[in-house]
């Protein structure tokens, strides 16, 4: 990143226009998805919103979601950092294409448009086979993947495989990056990754070895542990999952042994994770903000998709309340 100050500015700026509060509870009490979509209208997104009809809300997330990666585009030199935040969204179009490919089915409407790369060049390379302008780095990923689900073609197989490669990929991005908060960033992201794969393989009573296959090196908590923890007792399974964090992560682990419900687990990660973003606005300058503006946008983006589904469907204000993540 090169002029500091200039791009703090900008950052902390963008970052006053996020949702606020206010925001979030006159859209959650409106009356009704058209009152909601109104609120909507008064927020930052309305540039976003003119002829949009209320059941099309998404598309204004989306293209507010492009708008953000053109502005990172614009101002962050360091290709890594931009590579960081967007490659993932290339992942999930590769999915989708293998997806497509295997099922039949036209999933193009669940395409990210905010990768680094066209959604249409990964398609034409999986399900067409043709040539086309990828880097190199997913032209690998997407040969190996081609290889890999000649054997096996599950769904799940497919997530794994792609999410182990991104994790990889992303790993020796902040290798070069040699930025400790992107690292452990990073690492928390893949530990609360594998926690959650570790209780889900538990609720669904799978075997070690699936576990194995699934679980993604990278984070604190050492996947061999997790692994030895596996058919234990709650307790040590406790003790394993919680030995590298705070008291406030043991308690949502708890939490989840005694309700088993995933959502609510989901939920309390999600803020976990928004937390340890919230450390970079004590910081003066660095690419940290950068990244933590982006998943306080994004943060922001997911509570209006769940109030406006939500009002859409006919949800009462106090279910959609209890959904609600945390603000930045």
């Amino acid at each position: 990143m090169a002029d500091y100050p200039y791009i703090f500015g900008l950052f902390k700026s963008l970052e006053s226009k996020l949702l606020n509060p206010n925001d979030i509870e006159r859209m959650v009490d409106a009356p009704d998805a058209g009152s909601a979509f109104r609120v909507f209208n008064d927020t930052e997104f309305a540039d976003n919103l003119l002829e949009v009809k209320i059941e099309n809300f998404c598309q204004a997330l989306d293209d507010d979601l492009r708008q953000t990666r053109e502005i990172f585009e614009k101002v962050i030199e360091d290709r890594k950092i931009i590579e960081f935040i967007f490659s993932r969204y290339d992942f999930h179009n590769i999915k989708l294409s293998f997806k497509a490919k295997f099922s039949g089915r036209d999933l193009k409407e669940n395409e990210s448009l905010v990768g680094t790369v066209p959604p249409e060049n990964i398609n034409k390379n999986i399900i067409n086979e043709e040539k086309t302008d990828l880097p190199e780095h997913l032209k690998d990923v997407i040969d190996q993947a081609k290889t890999e689900f000649t054997k096996n073609q599950d769904p799940h197989f497919i997530d794994s495989f792609l999410d182990t490669a991104m994790f990889s990929y992303l790993r020796r991005l902040t290798d070069e990056l040699k930025n400790n908060f992107i690292s452990d960033f990073l690492a928390l992201q893949i530990d609360l990754a594998n926690v959650k794969i570790f209780l889900r393989a538990k609720r669904l009573k799978k075997t070690v070895q699936w576990l194995a296959e699934d679980l993604n090196p990278g984070g604190k908590i050492p996947v061999k542990d997790m692994l030895l923890a596996y058919d234990k007792e709650p307790k040590e399974t406790l003790d394993t999952c919680c030995a590298y964090f705070d008291h406030r992560f043991r308690l949502i682990i708890e939490e989840y042994l005694k309700t088993q419900n995933l959502w609510r687990l989901e939920q309390a990660f999600e803020n976990y994770e928004l937390d340890f973003l919230k450390e970079t606005k004590r910081l003066p300058y660095g690419p940290e903000i950068a990244i933590a503006y982006f998943y306080a946008k994004k943060n922001a983006l997911r509570q209006i998709r769940l109030i406006m589904t939500g009002k859409l469907n006919g949800v009462p204000p106090a279910e959609i309340r209890e959904r609600l993540r945390e603000l930045w």
